[in-house]
């Protein structure tokens, strides 16, 4: 097995193990770098990735003692020019597609209103979490504000 296949052979089990994530492999000839970049940002930076990541570098570097592996993310200054393998976990497409999947928590339109006209601001997680969509008031001050969801 070359070091390729050694890499996308671990990028498959880390889907799958992080299956919220995304994993892109390329190789810069140019740097003889083969790089591999990690998404979302929460999972580069988890205890979880980087146990992971050390495991896999040392086991790649027994194998391949004159190769280089770099492991990037999203805030990374370089990046793959030439992306030779891709896969994301089931997870991760949700978590991209559908923001209400990133906090876990259903996306509302809020609709304030007030007869006086008085603006307020509030964050959703201050309202109360109802099952159903019926309307829900909010104390703000000394105001009621009517909220449509």
């Amino acid at each position: 097995m070359n070091a390729k296949e050694f890499i996308i052979n671990h990028l498959n089990s880390f889907t799958e193990e992080f299956n919220n994530a995304r994993v892109r492999y390329g190789y810069d000839a140019l740097a003889q770098l083969h790089i591999i970049e990690v998404l979302p940002q929460s999972v580069f930076d988890s205890k979880e990735f980087l146990d992971w990541e050390c495991d896999m570098f040392d086991k790649f570097v027994l194998e391949y003692p004159g190769e280089e592996i770099g492991f990037i993310s999203e805030d990374a200054l370089v990046g793959i020019d030439e992306v030779d393998f891709e896969s994301e976990g089931v997870l991760y497409s949700a978590i991209t597609t559908n923001p209400a999947t990133v906090f876990n928590t259903p996306v509302v339109n809020i609709e304030v209103s007030n007869s006086k006209r008085h603006e307020a601001s509030f964050s959703v997680s201050d309202l109360p979490v109802k099952e159903n969509f019926e309307e829900t008031f909010v104390s703000i001050d000394e105001y009621n504000y009517q909220l449509a969801a």
